[in-house]
């Protein structure tokens, strides 16, 4: 199975509450900065790209300072994960 594919997979799994969004964060951003730099450059790479760097400002309880700067909690991060995820009818391959 390919990263990307993996990458997706874990996607699905925590927008279905197969795992929880900690076992998410955990392995999606290990796995991610795993990827060969040719396969991060790829435009298959370009969403699940988005996604870690969305992930890279997802706080507990983010202040009003924070907020400006673009932080979001995790119901947030989750609303627009399943938002992108449907609107680009993400699928990973089986």
């Amino acid at each position: 199975m390919s990263d990307l594919t993996q990458l997706n997979r874990l996607i699905q799994a925590v927008l279905d509450d197969e795992i929880s969004f900690d076992d998410f964060d955990r392995t999606f951003g290990f796995t991610y900065y795993e990827l060969p730099v040719d396969v991060m450059r790829s435009e298959p790479a370009a969403f699940v790209s988005a996604v870690c760097e969305k992930r890279e400002f997802v706080a507990d309880e983010p202040t009003d300072a924070e907020r400006l700067d673009g932080w979001i909690d995790r119901s947030e991060y989750m609303a627009w994960l399943r938002e992108e995820w449907d609107r680009r009818q993400v699928r990973p391959a089986l």
